[in-house]
């Protein structure tokens, strides 16, 4: 694809992906925090996002100069109408903080229930390194965003987006000198995500998780040609549906007047889940094309360029029978998203999953987010290779 003028369509599209998971995850941030600050960045993403999606769809049909490049075009386009579509969902999450609509409390407790969190802190001071563990995933300096800075020099009057635990989002916000009433978090990350057994906390629950994982599973199969993973979102695609209908009805059976205004942002919360699930099966459908191996390096380089890499990883014989969570992934900064076994994908995977002997384990892991001394991808996945993960080199057909 030819470079036409100033950034190249990969940059764009690597900027686009980039942008609508930050815009995703601040929403959820504010919906939580009830800032209407995190609300407006959201909505400055979306535009930003808007404005990126045109660029991409231009360049995209000016590069075109014979009819065996149209297939690319219309993958480019479709991948830019995916982030579109993420991002407008962001916005919809966001606009609920900024009208002022009461956040029904199950639609706080689900947002609430992981084990990280995303803070949006303005610093008061100046610092040229940062204390807490986190992940800077995005700076805004005046009018200008930094996207993941590789230098952690932090200026006064910088708004930082941050990922990490909730003891060390606070502690990064302790030492930035943010005043107390204005902590990231404050108590929000304590609501209980404990509503086992009611059905429509359950269903909202299963929704945010398996839209998310749908996502991710999407441009795994996206960066590798896994058409095999591709059809997987194509069957999860039946139950998300009938999943959003399900807390849609659960919904509407619990409302009581007093709290219709609540259940507004249930409805809004769900329908923006089943959008973003829809975007996962908008870029599986790219990959199920037949012709999209010949521009598969194209797309999957340019995904894959990002901040997020993705992998499958296959466990050996020493880890038979050891309980995933011992493994302590996260500290590599390594994510979870599915386990193969056998023939069978099995997702989400269940936090006392025991591992055996050739299940295959498909991961998101952040490039520079290991642990102490692990500094960038090739020792993060060199770590997990020492832990008894094997990286396999090629996806077999199924």
């Amino acid at each position: 694809m030819p470079r036409g003028f100033g950034r190249t369509v990969k940059d764009l599209i690597k900027e686009a992906k980039y942008y609508s998971s930050i815009a995703v995850d601040l929403a959820l941030y504010s919906l939580a925090s009830g800032s209407k600050i995190a609300a407006m960045e959201v909505l400055h993403i979306e535009n930003r996002i808007d404005d990126l999606v045109r660029e991409i769809a231009a360049k995209a049909s000016l590069s075109v100069r014979s009819p065996d490049q149209t297939g690319l075009a219309t993958a480019i386009t479709d991948l830019a109408r995916a982030f579109d579509r993420i991002t407008d969902s962001a916005g919809d999450l966001a606009g609920l903080v900024i009208r002022d609509y009461p956040i029904h409390r199950y639609v706080r407790s689900v947002v609430n229930c992981c084990g990280e969190v995303i803070g949006l802190i303005r610093s008061s001071k100046t610092v040229s390194e940062l204390d807490g563990n986190v992940d800077i995933l995005l700076v805004r300096r005046g009018d200008n965003y930094i996207l993941a800075p590789r230098e952690e020099r932090i200026l006064e009057g910088d708004l930082l987006v941050i990922r990490g635990t909730p003891e060390e989002v606070l502690q990064v916000s302790r030492q930035l000198e943010v005043p107390g009433d204005r902590t990231p978090l404050g108590n929000s990350y304590l609501v209980s995500a404990a509503l086992a057994g009611d059905e429509l906390a359950d269903g909202l629950l299963r929704l945010k998780n398996m839209s998310r994982l749908m996502l991710e599973i999407s441009f795994h199969a996206l960066v590798y040609v896994d058409r095999s993973l591709a059809s997987l979102i194509g069957d999860l695609e039946t139950g998300i549906d009938g999943l959003y209908l399900d807390v849609l009805e659960n919904s509407y059976a619990s409302s009581i007047p007093a709290e219709a205004r609540e259940s507004v942002s249930i409805s809004i919360f769900a329908t923006a889940l089943e959008e973003i699930a829809d975007a996962a099966v908008l870029i599986s459908r790219i990959v199920l094309s037949p012709e999209y191996e010949e521009y598969s390096e194209f797309l999957g380089e340019a995904v894959e360029e990002a901040e997020e890499g993705y992998t499958r990883l296959r466990v050996s014989k020493e880890l038979d029978g050891v309980p995933l969570r011992s493994l302590k992934l996260a500290d590599y900064g390594v994510e979870v998203l599915a386990v193969k076994r056998g023939s069978k994908w099995i997702l989400p995977v269940p936090p006392d999953y025991v591992l055996r002997e050739g299940d295959e384990l498909l991961v998101k892991y952040f490039k520079e987010a290991g642990p102490e001394g692990v500094e960038d991808e090739e020792e993060i996945l060199g770590s997990l290779h020492k832990l008894g993960l094997e990286e396999l080199e090629e996806i077999e057909e199924e």
